[in-house]
């Protein structure tokens, strides 16, 4: 019902009589031919049955059964799931609206006119569409519609006025509420997080160790968020809405503030949150610094065309060497970043280094480079002593809501509780397995696999098992010359690094 309290008189006159007297002329009667539509619409369906609308057309169906019993057709227009004031178009109107001006109906019935229309444009639109064959419009709740008179259509156009108040009023209550929620750490709604539960307050545990181990790859092995997102599609793993990955989706997982422990509002932190950290501060830091903030805005560093350069360094002088484009013949060069020390082609110190790579891989001693295993006891340990933290901030929030603490007493509980949950977090992290090396130890064709991977991987998988150091290209000698290998070979340097 409206509220007509601070209506005109005439106008408040108007309306009651609406609903006191029949709201159709005796003359609809008459149509030969009576071609009814009716009108449905819920904004939000969270369940997505559809009962709200089934609600709606079920009185809608009895008016029509009353009021036009001789009708021919009765045209059913149900936009489920969508708001009127939203941006999102609504198909059905669309389509009412279509058939409206193509002067194929005779009646449209709705529950209510802010079903149809909240705003004066769209009101505007409809009576630009009635104009073709003057359909009567009539509304479970309120009646007739009339846009043959002046009166009808003030009436019209502020039950529109009304609607959009209405809708203005649920904004600034929805907004004032999850402001209030952000204040005391809540989740603000939404669908579920990646690496969270429903619900959004209980870590996910698979999900959280892939944001993890993530997170290594991309700080420690250099790989980019293209590179997990390639290998968690190949893995079937999928987003939290069960669509594949890309890098910007990637990217949003990781950098976002929740992953800490902190409550987010349009990209910044406002406050701790009740809910545990899936990352420490120290690597949510890092991958700030290397992914930028999450948004589609980061610049993105060129593909790095050479399997080497920025890794390998120059002996001369210690700087790392570079691309340095091609040479007359096409062929990749690296050169000194420091200075002309050297320049040389690309493809054959490449070839060197993999092989050398691929013979630690693929050695008797390779399954040492993933690190000793942590015993049942020390990850069952580790894994209690998170759980009793998370009970304690669950029992702190129920001591908290029944009125039993303070809000003080409640931020220092929690803060004492997350910080040993980091600690936790890390320790459980360190004995992880699993790094840059993961599908390339104990497999049957090592080099297959590495032909397999992308050059970023290649590439940080060589950064992290060796350091190479390359000298000016030797002289003289014939190509066919014996000799000619072994002193390609003397002008590279390939160490394994002290951590295998």
């Amino acid at each position: 019902m409206i509220d007509t309290a601070n209506l005109h008189p005439e106008l408040t006159t108007y309306l009651e009589s609406l609903f006191s007297t029949p709201t159709v002329p005796d003359s609809a009667e008459g149509l030969k031919v009576l071609r009814v539509a009716i009108y449905c619409r819920i904004s939000a369906d969270d369940e997505k049955e559809g009962k709200g609308v089934a609600r709606q057309l079920d009185d809608a169906l009895r008016l029509q059964r009353d009021r036009y019993p001789n009708a021919a057709s009765v045209e059913r227009y149900i936009d489920n799931d969508i708001s009127a004031m939203g941006s999102k178009e609504r198909e059905h109107f669309e389509r009412l609206l279509r058939d409206m001006a193509a002067g194929r109906l005779d009646v449209v019935i709705m529950w209510h006119t802010d079903r149809l229309y909240r705003r004066i444009e769209d009101l505007t639109r409809i009576m630009k569409a009635w104009e073709a064959n003057q359909p009567f419009m009539s509304a479970v709740t309120i009646g007739h519609i009339d846009f043959t008179t002046p009166t009808g259509r003030f009436v019209a156009k502020q039950l529109a006025i009304v609607g959009e108040l209405e809708v203005e009023r649920v904004i600034e209550r929805c907004r004032r509420k999850k402001q209030e929620m952000r204040e005391e750490g809540r989740v603000q709604g939404g669908g579920r997080a990646f690496g969270y539960r429903q619900g959004g307050y209980e870590i996910e545990p698979r999900e959280a160790a892939r944001m993890r181990i993530a997170a290594r790859r991309i700080l420690v092995g250099g790989q980019s968020e293209t590179d997990i997102a390639r290998d968690w599609n190949r893995r079937g793993v999928t987003t939290a809405r069960g669509t594949t990955w890309d890098g910007m989706k990637v990217r949003r997982v990781l950098t976002r503030w929740r992953n800490v422990g902190m409550v987010e509002h349009q990209g910044t932190p406002v406050g701790p949150a009740q809910w545990p950290a899936v990352l420490d501060q120290t690597t949510f830091v890092g991958l700030r610094k290397v992914l930028g903030d999450g948004t589609s805005l980061r610049s993105y560093r060129s593909p790095t065309k050479t399997l080497l350069a920025g890794i390998a360094t120059c002996d001369v002088c210690g700087a790392v060497l570079y691309g340095a484009g091609t040479d007359a013949r096409g062929k990749r060069r690296y050169r000194c970043s420091k200075s002309q020390h050297l320049k040389r082609v690309a493809a054959p110190i490449d070839k060197h280094v993999e092989g050398i790579v691929l013979g630690i891989l693929s050695g008797p001693d390779a399954i040492t480079l993933l690190g000793k295993g942590p015993s049942e006891d020390t990850v069952h340990e580790l894994h209690v002593a998170a759980a009793t933290r998370q009970a304690t901030l669950a029992e702190a929030n129920t001591m908290f809501a029944a009125g039993e603490i303070d809000r003080m007493q409640l931020r220092d509980i929690t803060t004492k509780a997350r910080a040993r949950l980091i600690e936790i977090e890390k320790e459980l992290a360190t004995l992880t397995t699993g790094s840059v090396l993961d599908g390339l130890i104990g497999v049957p064709d090592v080099a297959h696999t590495w032909f397999g991977l992308d050059i970023d991987r290649q590439r940080a998988v060589i950064d992290h098992l060796v350091e190479v150091r390359v000298r000016r290209g030797a002289t003289g000698g014939s190509v066919h010359s014996k000799n000619r290998a072994a002193r390609f070979s003397s002008t590279i340097d390939v160490t394994p690094k002290k951590t295998i």
